[in-house]
Formats: C-alpha cells, sequence, structure tokens
C-alpha cells in the first residue's frame, strides 16, 4: 500500500498542530509519504448580501405557486421573530461577514510545523513513513508492528501476513523520532532524523532492535541523540575469523 498523507486545517485556532493517524495494515509492504500540514486562517471574500428562498405550495389549489415564507434571507431560514438580517436569538445582533466558518472556504495556505502520532502500523514486509521536505518540521511518534503477522478483520481466518524474519522498518524525517515496536524484534532498515533525535524501543519480552543476526552495513540509525532501549539484544556484531 503506497499512501500520500497531508493535512489541511482551515481555522483561525493556533493550537499545536499535532494529528493522529489510526490504523494502517499491509499485508506486504506499507509506504507513506508525509507531505506535512497547511494551514489556513484567512475567511473567503462573502461580497452577497441576501439569497433568495422560494417556498412552493404543495399539491393543492396553487398548486406550484410561492407561498410563506418565500423571501431574501441574509442570515437564518426562517426566522420569523426577528428581522431576516439579525440573529434570531437576538435581534439586535447583525449578521458578520468575518464569520469563522468562512474560513472553510477561503483559498489561502501556510506550511506550519507539525507532529504525526501514528497509533498502529504494520506492514509483512516493508514498513516506511517518510517527511522528505524541508520547509517545516514534521515529527514522528510511531506504535509498529514490523514483520506482521497480519489476519482479516472482515473474513475470520484469513491471513494476509506470516511473520518470517524479513521484513524491516524505513522512518525518515526531519524533527524528531520515536518508535515502539508492539510485537517481537524492531527490525531496523534506515533510520534517519536530519535535525533531531531518535528513540527506539521494543515491548515484547526478549524482543531485540536490529534482530538476532549480524547487522547489515545498510542497516543504521541517525540522528542528534540516539535512545535504543530493547529486553533483549541491541545488534549483533559478526565474530571475526582469524586469517
Amino acid at each position: 500500500m503506497v499512501l500520500d498523507l497531508q493535512v489541511i486545517r482551515r481555522s483561525a485556532s493556533t493550537a499545536p498542530y499535532t494529528w493522529t493517524i489510526g490504523g494502517l495494515h499491509a499485508g506486504r509492504n506499507l509506504d507513506v509519504l508525509v507531505l506535512g500540514t497547511l494551514v489556513g486562517r484567512t475567511p473567503a471574500p462573502f461580497t452577497a448580501h441576501e439569497i433568495q428562498d422560494d417556498v412552493y405550495q404543495a399539491p393543492g389549489a396553487n398548486y406550484g405557486g410561492t407561498v410563506n415564507p418565500t423571501g431574501r434571507y441574509s442570515t437564518y431560514f426562517y426566522c420569523p421573530t426577528a428581522p431576516w438580517d439579525r440573529q434570531c436569538s437576538n435581534p439586535f445582533v447583525p449578521f458578520s461577514y468575518t464569520d469563522a466558518v468562512l474560513i472553510a472556504f477561503g483559498d489561502d495556505t501556510a506550511s506550519v510545523d507539525s507532529h504525526y502520532v501514528f497509533t498502529d502500523v504494520a506492514a509483512g514486509e516493508i514498513l516506511r513513513v517518510q517527511h522528505l521536505a524541508t520547509d517545516t518540521v514534521v515529527s514522528f511518534e510511531l506504535l509498529t508492528d514490523v514483520d506482521a503477522d497480519l489476519f482479516s478483520s472482515q473474513v475470520p481466518g484469513e491471513r494476509f501476513s506470516t511473520s518470517d524474519g524479513s521484513g524491516y522498518i524505513d522512518l525518515q524525517t526531519n524533527g524528531s523520532i520515536v518508535s515502539r515496536e508492539t510485537v517481537g524484534d524492531l527490525l531496523v532498515g534506515t533510520i534517519t532524523s536530519t535535525g533531531s533525535d531518535v528513540t527506539l524501543s521494543t515491548t515484547t519480552a526478549g524482543a531485540s532492535i536490529f534482530g538476532n543476526t549480524p547487522v547489515a552495513d545498510d542497516h543504521r540509525v541517525t540522528g542528534t541523540v540516539i535512545t535504543l532501549t530493547a529486553h533483549g539484544t541491541i545488534g549483533l556484531v559478526a565474530p571475526t575469523t582469524p586469517t
């Protein structure tokens, strides 16, 4: 499964931009490209003042003709207790053309830093999550199952993948990376933060990071500060054969 992921938020809020992504499962490879976050806060221009609403007579003597409350409305349809250009709840408050709802229809955007939380990411073979752009900082937090045993949630007993020790995880971004393997060994491919820290851990008793075979040269972790916490081994150096 290949997924390009981008969040576009149109809101006046300036709250932290943290996005939680639910379950992503692939029986073989899962490749997620995080494009970052775009934010817009400017309301769309709204120059009209009134909308004509026509209410038609139901079948009867005047079928097809317009009846009350046909008219021109600028805020609410239909509000018989207040002027048509006032709020029903408060006839002294006119409609505001800077209403926050109009932000949803604007077209301004700006890239912002953001934090992506992946609560359940699993793949039978390769699991890859990357953010390659450099205009904003994007950090990752993940709960993973690499080289996973996956079954269908709709068809009982249907297996999508079988753990065989051949899978691995690739992660790359310019923010921090915190990744926790929830089942078995954390089989690392290449994990890179180009500008911050990397924290990796396992949860299963006896589970290792890098697995229980000698680490290949192209399997590596790169970051400002690297923290590895495993219940088993962390890598394995192949013995040197005397010559």
